[in-house]
């Protein structure tokens, strides 16, 4: 896998893989609740 980052380079190599790390497990998150939940079905009106 590869990362391109247009990040400023003293924002340094672990910080950026912290933050892969989090949006991987809300993107995680976001999926499941959708399976668990029927969210992608849902069709509401505001």
């Amino acid at each position: 896998m590869y990362w391109l980052s247009e990040l400023p380079r003293d924002y340094g190599l672990r910080r950026m893989v912290r933050d892969a790390k989090v949006r991987r497990r809300i993107e995680m998150d976001c999926r499941e609740l959708k399976d668990e939940l029927g969210l992608d079905h849902y069709e509401g009106r505001f």
